[in-house]
């Protein structure tokens, strides 16, 4: 049975009467009265309207009410869109009207109006006549939505009275086995996440409470931490109260969120931690990724346990529950559904309601699923029960691309401001993620960042929508037509194969999944229209530009259809519009597209493929030409915000691109224009902030015209400029003796070998030239405000460097790659006291670093890698005194590391490899008091590891690969008390393990392979070594991992 859902639309038809053009309209054509009685009666309706869609399951009188009111409703929407400029517009094509406006100009709009009033007045009398039936109903006012009431807030911690957990042992048990087991690290892959889910009540926390204060649990972990999260995921109470419990002191409250972040981060860094949150009610899904980006610093094998309710404590639940249970009938999908739809009602009144009121209602003899179900959608948010219904539009077993859907609901007014800076589209996504925690959709598909893109509704939950629906949605298939076409607002067409032509009777609002060779569209009052997967489409019906308040059209799929429709012109498209392959368009067509009338913030133009654009011959004139001509008839709407043309194939701009007036402009993306030979005027554009370019192979020069005529004001708000592919640009104007780049922070140069000269640019912080000629580091040698710098593809000395180093003493990050004439680094290093990051690579001809080095006292990471010439790191490194990581890799030349290193009392991952002259190592370790990671790789000279190794008792990962001149792996490795992973390959002359390995009670991880006798040693239950490392979670030797069968119980011992 179909249920009347109205709020969403008489709140559509509420603001249409409350709107300025409305007000505007009356106040000029005198029927100010009846409009304020209109709103009159619709807040009245409003108040109630509520009461009446909750009544109207058990009283046919009122249901009836509803449905004379959702005519009405209707009636008056449809009505309201006649009082827009654009339906005036389209009603003043006829003949008499426009004889009538040639006369009397002024008079035209107001007889069109006038004509209207009388269908207004009807409509508002049939509201008050509904108002007056209402009282027969009783109908009660509510105000707001009770189903997300939240409950007192309680505080729990970890400490625990009770010693044991009466009737939970074997669930605690399964706990801890779960928290001590040791899995495979892949890349990428968050900590485990062990979810302890049930009713308020049932002993969710003091289960939690006895399992965090586990002996086993206790010395399994470094690092233990207790939050009580309650109703609300906020990250920054989380942070805090992790800090608290982990350190045993207050956070500072004044600490922004991003000094806040990196507490965390150090506090979590390398350290295998177990972190219960307890009593999680609902997660904000922004808020949880942020957090779970911190958490993926701490080591392998932590751990997070989340304690959560179904409902709140009142075992009053318990029976209630039970009622449900039996409606169910054994059926999963109808316990699901339920269950997702009672986990926002927290107090035992609204159980009550739901089962009293709607319970009763499911006749014990109507059998099958549906009612039950009929039940979780009857208790939705009058805003989720016409989302839901739309779906049934959808055809059965269909995937449903989220992004399209909310775009749908949009345009059909489904969704409404909930806040004022807030988009329909966040508004329209949140409502999308309650449908789906409320299990209305499955199957559900991610992107790569964790962001839902498509779903599908189950067979059963489809059947449900369109129960509800009714015969305002219609799926077209088959031949099958609708049986009430006077109903009929929402139609999709579907076809398996062949083609099909969709009746004159019909009209579609969204052709999804189907094969069509003609559509007719009839009615003007649509704004969505979809055409996907049409193969054989090939016309669009003229009759699409009636469509007026269209918002949203997506095409795509249909590689038959060659236009669209002339007098698509009319259509107020708004938002973002993207058109590709547009050397297939013909310059007719384009004539009267009049894209500087539509109300677009972005824009996107393309010819050929994204990446590398048209692949044209430079002679091609023909098609020169016609990418020129396109270009002329595509003008952007002035308020466009981000512009972006790819592939462009003309020589020059259309006249209305090289002078762009798009006063609003932030963002324009120039990429493989490859004929282009000059640039268009993007100085004078007072709000643009980001300029990229790439693929501009024509250029020769940025010139004046880049500027443009007024040069007091250039680039007044340009943050951003990168310049990629430019092979032969070979001088850049500057107007202005460097005022033209005030604003300018980041400027990326690539692939731009002839360039010689730049302008100023005082305010820079960030530069990166590549692939570039030396002389045009003279441009930016006065440069005094960089803190990012770096130097890539080089093939000069970089003489000028010192200069450039020598000005910019705030530097943070500094990169010098792929500079193979390079042989000194200047000793003008040492005045970077601010640099945190140092990164020397692929600079084959360096032979030493200077001894200033050692001043960088701020330092946190240093890594040097294929610079093989180097035969010696710098002479002391001793004043790195804040280095964290260091790394040096593939340096053939080198036999030891820097003097100092036994100073770098902050390091905390060293990492060197192949190095293949490295003989030693240095004698003294015992300072390095923070040494979490060390890794040596392929480097065969060394033939022991130093002695005072045994003193850095932070080590936590100790790995060894292609080192054959190690005979032995010491005995006092047994003294690493707090490592966690031993990783040892290809050392074939270790032959044994050091006894009493099994004293490394941390120790969690072994890895051996490529060491035939040492794997030999280590065969589980018969090598001699077997016992020295059975305490070990998790073993691979060779090609395979050996577990232990029941790692609670070996914790246990």
């Amino acid at each position: 049975m179909a249920e009347i859902v109205l709020a969403p639309m008489l709140q559509v038809v509420f603001e249409k009467v409350a709107s300025r053009v409305l007000k505007e309209i009356a106040h000029s054509c005198g029927f100010n009265d009846e409009i304020q009685k209109l709103q009159r009666a619709l807040r009245m309706i409003q108040a109630v309207l509520e009461d009446a869609e909750e009544g109207q399951a058990t009283d046919k009188a009122l249901k009836l009410w509803l449905t004379e009111l959702k005519e009405v409703a209707y009636d008056a929407d449809d009505l309201l869109e006649e009082f827009t400029p654009e339906a005036l517009r389209q009603e003043n094509d006829s003949t008499f009207a426009q004889q009538v406006s040639n006369i009397i100009p002024s008079l035209n709009p107001i007889i069109t109006y006038l004509r209207k009033i009388p269908e207004l007045t009807k409509i508002r009398q049939r509201l008050d006549l509904l108002l007056e039936e209402r009282s027969c109903f009783k109908l009660k006012e509510k105000i707001g939505d009770k189903d997300m009431k939240r409950g007192q807030k309680r505080e729990t911690g970890s400490f625990v009275i009770e010693p044991e957990v009466i009737g939970r042992e074997e669930d605690k048990e399964k706990i801890i086995g779960m928290l001590l087991l040791t899995t495979e690290r892949r890349a990428g892959r968050f900590v485990s996440v062990i979810p302890i889910v049930g009713l308020g009540g049932i002993g969710k926390t003091t289960l939690a409470q006895t399992v965090y204060n586990d002996e086993r649990v206790m010395r399994n972990f470094e690092l233990r931490m207790w939050v009580c999260v309650n109703e609300g995921f906020n990250l920054r109470k989380i942070l805090n109260l992790m800090i608290e419990s982990a350190t045993g002191r207050r956070c500072d409250d004044l600490l922004g969120m991003d000094a806040l972040q990196f507490q965390v981060r150090d506090l979590l860094l390398e350290r295998r931690y177990f972190l219960v949150l307890d009593d999680v009610w609902n997660e904000d899904e922004d808020e949880w990724d942020k957090l779970k980006m911190l958490l993926k610093f701490g080591a392998e094998e932590s751990k997070v346990m989340v304690t959560t309710r179904s409902a709140k404590d009142n075992l009053n639940l318990f029976p209630i529950g039970k009622q449900f249970v039996k409606k169910c009938g054994g059926v999963p999908l109808a316990a699901k559904t339920l269950s997702g739809l009672m986990r926002f009602k927290r107090e035992p009144a609204e159980w009550l309601c739901v089962q009293e009121s709607d319970l009763r209602n499911i006749c014990e003899e109507e059998n099958g699923i549906l009612p039950v179900l009929r039940l979780s959608y009857s208790r939705l948010p009058s805003h989720l029960k016409g989302c839901f219904m739309y779906c049934s539009i959808f055809p059965k077993n269909s995937v449903i691309k989220k992004d399209e859907l909310v775009h749908l609901w949009i345009a059909e007014d489904l969704i409404h401001h909930t806040e004022e800076r807030r988009s329909l589209e966040d508004t329209g996504n949140e409502y999308f993620n309650n449908l789906l925690w409320m299990l209305f959709f499955e199957d559900v598909k991610k992107n790569d960042v964790g962001d839902v893109i498509e779903c599908k509704m189950h067979g059963i939950i489809h059947d449900l929508a369109k129960s509800v629906a009714g015969e305002e949605y219609f799926v077209f298939e088959g031949g099958c037509m609708p049986r009430n076409l006077a109903k009929l607002r929402y139609l999709s067409v579907v076809r398996d194969s062949g083609s099909c032509t969709v009746p004159e009777a019909l009209y579609s609002c969204e052709l999804s999944f189907c094969y069509i060779q003609k559509v007719i569209l009839v009615k003007s009052q649509l704004s969505c229209s979809q055409v996907s997967g049409c193969s054989d489409l090939i016309e669009l019906p003229r009759s699409l530009a009636r469509l007026l308040q269209l918002r949203h059209l997506i095409i795509n799929g249909c590689e038959r259809l060659t236009r669209l429709p002339v007098r698509l012109r009319r259509l107020k498209l708004k938002g973002e519009l993207t058109i590709r392959k547009l050397e297939n368009v013909k310059r007719e067509f384009l004539a009267q597209a009049n894209l500087v009338e539509k109300n677009l913030h972005s824009l996107e133009l393309s010819w050929g493929d994204d990446h590398e654009g048209l692949n044209l011959n430079m002679n091609n004139d023909f098609i020169c030409k016609m990418g020129e001509n396109v270009l002329e008839c595509l003008p952007p709407p002035e308020n466009l915000k981000r512009l972006s043309l790819k592939g462009y194939p003309g020589i020059c701009f259309a006249r209305g691109m090289r002078t762009l007036k798009l006063p609003g402009l932030t963002k324009l993306e120039l990429i493989n224009c490859k004929r282009c030979d000059h640039l268009p005027t993007l100085g004078e554009l007072p709000f643009l902030e980001i300029i990229y370019m790439r693929g501009m192979k024509a250029v020769k020069v940025i010139g004046r015209e880049f500027y443009g005529e007024d040069t007091r004001r250039l680039f007044q708000s340009l943050k951003e400029l990168t310049l990629i592919d430019f092979p032969d640009v070979e001088l850049w104007w500057s107007i202005s003796g460097g005022k033209e780049y005030q604003s300018l922070v980041k400027l990326t140069i690539n692939k731009c070998p002839r360039l010689l000269n730049m302008p100023q640019f005082p305010s820079i912080k960030h530069l990166e030239l590549r692939n570039c000629h030396e002389a045009l580091l003279r441009s930016v040698v006065n440069v005094s405000s960089l803190c990012i710098l770096v130097i890539d593809v080089f093939t000069g000395l970089l003489v000028l460097l010192d200069n450039l180093l020598q000005n910019n003493v705030n530097l943070m990050s500094l990169t010098i790659s792929s500079c193979p004439k390079i042989r000194y680094i200047p000793p003008s290093l040492g005045n970077l006291v601010n640099l945190k990051t140092l990164t020397i690579r692929w600079c084959e001809e360096l032979v030493s670093l200077p001894l200033q080095l050692q001043n960088l006292s701020c330092l946190q990471s240093l890594e040097i890698c294929e610079c093989h010439s180097l035969s010696a790191p710098p002479q002391s490194i001793s004043g790195l005194i804040s280095l964290k990581y260091l790394s040096i890799e593939n340096c053939s030349h080198i036999r030891s590391l820097p003097i100092g290193l036994e100073h770098l009392s902050s390091l905390e991952h060293l990492t060197i490899m192949y190095c293949p002259s490295l003989v030693f190592l240095p004698n003294e370790w015992r300072n390095l008091s923070m040494l979490r990671s060390l890794c040596i790789l392929s480097c065969p000279q060394l033939s022991s590891l130093p002695d005072s190794i045994q003193y850095v008792r932070t080590l936590r990962n100790l790995e060894i690969h292609g080192c054959p001149g190690l005979n032995v792996l010491p005995q006092w490795i047994i003294n690493l008390t707090l490592l966690r992973s031993l990783a040892i390959s290809d050392c074939p002359n270790i032959t044994s393990l050091p006894d009493s390995l099994q004293c490394l009670t941390n120790l969690q991880r072994l890895s051996i392979q490529e060491c035939p006798r040492l794997e030999e040693h280590c065969k589980k239950n018969i090598g001699d070594g077997w016992p020295k490392i059975a305490h070990i979670a998790h073993i691979y030797i060779g090609s395979r991992e050996l577990k232990k069968e029941n790692v609670a119980s070996s914790s246990s011992r």
